[in-house]
């Protein structure tokens, strides 16, 4: 396997990707290998120019074009990244989108034949939820009666901003919100100006990267999962509070919509009155968060991954 690499050095991961396929065919005499399954990145063009006669599919997490129109996030490199994507996505044998909503940005976005795009869910492993034990304590430094959780990047794009101005309007004196996501604390740090502004610092605690197993325990420990992100493909996170039966409020991007349908509290993407409408519903009745906690859990099986990893295998075994 390719070591991990920090998530904002995709440039490394493509170069390691690209030179760790060379050596496994130059090791297996390239005969050897039938199908190359990437998810999508400027590695594709190298793959497919180098090495032709490889039958190649890609999974779509996102589209550029996507990210851009619904978090007003162009940069002056979009429209190379746009290019490159749509050189990818055609010169792909096949393309798996993780949702419905994915693969017609795929489709009106960059003119694709929709019977070349399959639709594959993200999905995670639902025993992992099962098995979990109680609570592992460990000390969040947050007092409160109901705690919110926040799992996500600090990006713009993931809506923590519109989540804090929204938590300045609730009323309720005794809630909390615990933020945690892969980056460092230090990448949170543009929103500490923020929350002394909205004067939340006894209300809001950030977390560095947890070990799964502190994860897993807070999502049970929490009772609200709030995911006001602009943009995704289809969040893992999302899947995993499913599975954990937090009642989830969401903002109504189309992913989102398909995995919760009426079985969460959605609003719209970057309006901070009504998400706080949601919250101030959720904290207020507790029957209602159990409620919702159900529902989301009963519809989570379609998300198990050894379902969705044998449509993989079913998918793959049908291009050899």
């Amino acid at each position: 396997m390719i070591p991990p690499v920090p998530i904002p050095n995709v440039l490394a991961f493509n170069v390691q990707a690209y030179h760790y396929l060379r050596s496994i065919l130059h090791k297996e005499k390239d005969m050897m290998v039938d199908i190359q399954h990437v998810h999508l990145s400027p590695v594709v063009n190298l793959i497919r120019k180098s090495v032709g006669r490889l039958r190649l599919s890609i999974t779509l997490n996102g589209t550029e074009e996507g990210l851009a129109r619904a978090s007003d996030s162009a940069s002056l490199l979009t429209p190379l990244t746009r290019s490159l994507e749509r050189q990818a996505i055609h010169l792909s044998d096949r393309v798996i989108a993780v949702s419905n909503t994915l693969k017609r940005e795929v489709v009106s976005y960059y003119s694709v034949n929709a019977t070349r795009v399959n639709v594959i869910q993200n999905g995670i492993d639902l025993n992992e939820f099962d098995s979990t034990p109680a609570h592992q304590e460990f000390e969040i430094g947050l007092a409160a009666d109901t705690l919110m959780l926040y799992v996500g990047g600090s990006s713009p794009r993931k809506g923590l901003g519109t989540l804090l101005r929204a938590l300045h309007k609730v009323k309720s004196q005794r809630f909390g919100l615990v933020v945690t996501g892969p980056g460092t604390t230090s990448s949170y740090r543009g929103f500490s100006e923020l929350i002394r502004e909205l004067q939340l610092e006894n209300r809001i605690v950030i977390l560095p990267p947890l070990s799964r197993e502190k994860l897993l325990s807070l999502y049970q420990r929490c009772d609200v999962f709030v995911h006001p992100s602009l943009y995704e493909g289809l969040s893992l996170a999302l899947l995993e509070a499913m599975a954990s039966r937090l009642p989830i409020v969401a903002s109504a991007i189309g992913s989102s919509v398909e995995a919760l349908g009426s079985n969460g509290l959605l609003f719209p993407p970057g309006n901070e009155r009504v998400l706080a409408t949601c919250i101030e519903l959720l904290l207020s009745d507790s029957t209602l968060r159990r409620e919702y906690g159900n529902r989301v859990y009963q519809s989570v099986a379609r998300y198990d991954w050894k379902r969705l990893a044998k449509e993989y295998s079913n998918l793959m075994a049908a291009a050899v």
